[in-house]
């Protein structure tokens, strides 16, 4: 060390003074010197170190001062071949389990999301070296039964404290789900230190318990902040999720970067197709079980590429939703619809249309707005138009949502909550949320007849939407002794390809005409299956 300066006495017991001269390895124990070592290797590669927590020796005084964070980099010019380096006291973001229940809660997914996205920003403005590690941990879920609850919550709560500790700033740590964790750390920390202390902790627990882990380096460099940020998202929602083998553990170990180019290339492609109105509307009918009556056609959003084909709309939505772009792709599909009805449907009173609204667009006041002015701009579609809430993640604000949803409502639009019964649309929504329709997941409905064990649920389903006289839509229904079944249970409305499948011609449809296999009595829709 050649020179030091601040406040050396508070953080190592000694002057600066006292310092300069002296090897850098003689403030810290033995066990840090192989971190601290390499921590110097990765600096002398030209990378920047930050927040790398180190215990310290005892000063002059005896007294063993807090650890520490060391921050660094080589410098170049004048003071080639020299580090500046920077010690600072580590605050003590982890309270002992005894002072807070609340130290060992990390945060989950979405939380997690938001904090590593504020991460790599900080390492994007401030050029400072972190990296995104993931770890799963499959035989975390079973440890309870193999070593006992109480050594299960003890192993949880110890890798938990162990985590943030080496976290960037004591909170970049988050809990994707069961068996996967995260955390943004400084680019310093080694696999083989977190495999150590993992297999230290699983042999307190009395089981070993394997691990996977990547780590990703957060340089996004060559692709613009919101787009980092939006596709660095994305790759956590589909690690957690493990969604294709892209998303695999070892495939990430490539880096963040050639993660992230792909993501980006089909964000940049999808925003194409929607900016440019190259999708298609498939509608699907939703029929009353009563009297074969068309009740209304759901809009279905296709996009016009060779690949895409007519496969389920469900991963475009999820792409849109984790990736932020879910609210152009909703504004787009309700100002086609829009724009359907004043030219083909406006004459025609028989047809009604219902539009997918997901719980993020929902969230979103701005785009609420837009939503609102132009259906004050249009004629009074009133329950001609039907807006489905969908979301394939958990919407936090039920309170705020549902204060869109009564405004819908107001203007006589039905509301239904989709895919009820599965994923986050479970039973507490409907505690929140005042809608006037539910749609039975399709998870229940299309196996009910060969999986007696899904009876009670729509039983139970049903028997509660008739007490908060909410009407009920079964989809994926296929067969006729469906239909009875869902008949007996009290079920109005069913959708599936029993009744029909998507099809692209109802849009085309002029004023009054008939789609294919439907026919009109009475002024009325009719399935003629």
């Amino acid at each position: 060390m050649v020179f030091a300066v601040g406040q050396a006495r508070a953080l190592l017991g000694k002057g600066a003074k006292a310092i300069e001269g002296a090897s850098l390895f003689e403030l810290f124990p033995p066990s840090e010197r192989p971190r601290l070592e390499q921590a110097l290797a990765r600096m002398r590669e030209g990378r920047r170190i930050s927040a790398l927590s180190l215990g310290l020796l005892p000063g002059e005084d005896g007294v063993t001062p807090h650890d520490v964070w060391l921050s660094g980099y080589r410098m170049a010019g004048e003071f080639e071949g020299h580090f500046f380096l920077a010690l600072s006291q580590k605050r003590k973001s982890l309270p002992p389990l005894e002072e807070s229940g609340r130290s060992t809660r990390l945060p989950d997914r979405e939380e997690f999301a938001a904090i590593a996205k504020a991460r790599l920003a900080e390492a994007s403005q401030a050029g400072l070296d972190y990296d995104l590690m993931l770890l799963e941990l499959p035989e975390v879920a079973a440890l309870a039964a193999k070593a006992g609850p109480e050594a299960a919550l003890k192993f949880k709560d110890d890798l938990a404290l162990f985590l943030r500790d080496h976290s960037v700033g004591g909170d970049s740590a988050g809990l994707l789900d069961e068996t996967k964790f995260a955390f943004v750390h400084a680019g310093n920390l080694s696999e083989g230190v977190i495999r150590d202390k993992i297999a230290e902790l699983a042999r307190g627990a009395g089981h070993p318990v394997a691990v996977q882990m990547a780590s990703l380096d957060l340089d996004a460099s060559g692709i613009s902040d919101e787009e980092a940020a939006q596709a660095l998202v994305y790759t956590i929602n589909q690690f957690s999720r493990r969604e294709g083998s892209f998303f695999t553990v070892d495939a990430l170990q490539k880096g963040l970067h050639s993660a992230l180019s792909g993501t980006v290339s089909e964000m940049g492609r999808l925003k194409s197709l929607v900016t440019k109105g190259r999708f298609n509307l498939a509608y699907q009918p939703v029929v009353s079980l009563a009297d074969g009556s068309v009740h209304h056609f759901e809009c279905l959003a296709r996009l016009e590429t060779a690949e895409a084909g007519d496969a389920s709309p469900f991963r475009l939505v999820t792409f849109a939703e984790d990736t932020g772009l879910i609210g152009h792709l909703d504004q787009a599909i309700y100002e086609r619809v829009v724009a359907q009805m004043h030219r083909n449907f406006m004459g025609d009173r028989a047809v009604s249309l219902a539009v997918n609204l997901s719980g993020h667009s929902l969230s979103d006041a701005a785009f609420m707005k837009r939503l609102f002015k132009l259906l004050d701009d249009s004629p009074p579609f009133g329950a001609r138009l039907l807006f489905e809430m969908t979301e394939s993640a958990e919407v936090r604000d039920l309170a705020a949502v549902n204060a869109q949803l009564q405004q819908l409502r107001k203007r006589g639009h039905p509301v239904c909550l989709d895919d009820f019964g599965a994923g986050n649309a479970a039973f507490h929504y409907l505690r929140a949320l005042s809608v006037d329709f539910v749609k039975i997941d399709g998870s229940y409905v299309q196996h009910v007849l060969t999986r007696p064990q899904d009876v009670p649920f729509l039983k139970a389903i049903a028997q509660l939407c008739r007490e908060m006289k909410i009407a009920m839509i079964a989809e994926m229904i296929e067969d006729a002794q469906t239909v009875d079944l869902l008949k007996h249970l009290g079920v109005q409305f069913g959708q599936g390809y029993y009744f029909g499948r998507p099809t692209h011609g109802l849009g085309e449809a002029k004023s009054g005409g008939v789609p294919a296999g439907f026919e009109r009595r009475d002024g009325l829709l009719y399935w003629n299956g």
